[in-house]
């Protein structure tokens, strides 16, 4: 379900700094407004920090248009995720704004591979706490088989990930129900007519905080 269509639903107005909270119908943080209250959306909100896997591998299809070193991608996962391996606890990181991540350096179209296995991994070099399986026989499985029994079912989008030539970035930071992409204007241009997405323009001197979206207050 995409964002246009929850306004519709709800007789709200989708626009480039709309807030989910006000698209889906709620005025709770910040109660304005004197016209009667829009529809409330009895759907799921969109996942925090997390990029679906079909809008991900899209948005990588666009942006392998515009580097010139597409076998390179810094892809950085925020080190908080619940969903990484406890061997990986004592590695070095990288800090970013505004989060550490756990960063990887590879091929851009290796990267929906990474957001599948990388927390997969977590299965097979330590079980996560309250989790446990057995395979044939009653018997703990293997790492290797722990790792292929989860991967297909794991999915954590990059925090952050951008070429090794920074000619874009992205940003789906563990606080925020958007990806924020960064880039030329020929980018823009072209993920704005990308019908697979769903993409809005952002201002310059747009804000992200829970109160900006006036229009639906």
């Amino acid at each position: 379900m995409r964002w246009s269509e929850v306004a519709a639903e709800c007789g709200t107005t989708l626009h480039p700094e709309a807030q989910w909270h006000r698209i889906a119908g709620g005025r709770d943080l910040d109660p304005r407004g004197a016209s009667a209250d829009p529809e409330l959306w009895p759907g799921e909100a969109p996942a925090r920090g997390n990029l679906e896997r079909p809008d991900l591998e899209a948005l990588a299809d666009v942006l392998g248009r515009y580097t010139a070193m597409p076998g390179r991608t810094f892809v950085g996962f925020w080190v908080g995720y619940g969903t990484w391996p406890a061997a990986w606890s004592g590695m070095p990181t990288a800090p970013m704004t505004p989060c550490e991540c756990h960063l990887f350096d590879r091929p851009l179209a290796d990267v929906p591979t990474l957001c599948a296995e990388a927390p997969a991994l977590a299965y097979a070099l330590g079980t996560p706490t309250g989790v446990s399986t057995v395979v044939d026989g009653g018997r703990p499985p293997t790492p290797d088989e722990q790792f292929e029994m989860w991967a297909p079912h794991q999915w954590q989008s990059p925090s952050a990930w951008w070429p090794a030539d920074h000619a874009w970035a992205t940003s789906s930071v563990m606080d925020l129900d958007s990806t924020l992409v960064g880039g030329s204007r020929a980018l823009v241009d072209d993920l704005l007519a990308d019908d697979r997405l769903e993409v809005l323009p952002w201002p310059v001197d747009g804000s992200l905080w829970s109160d900006a979206d006036t229009i639906n207050a």
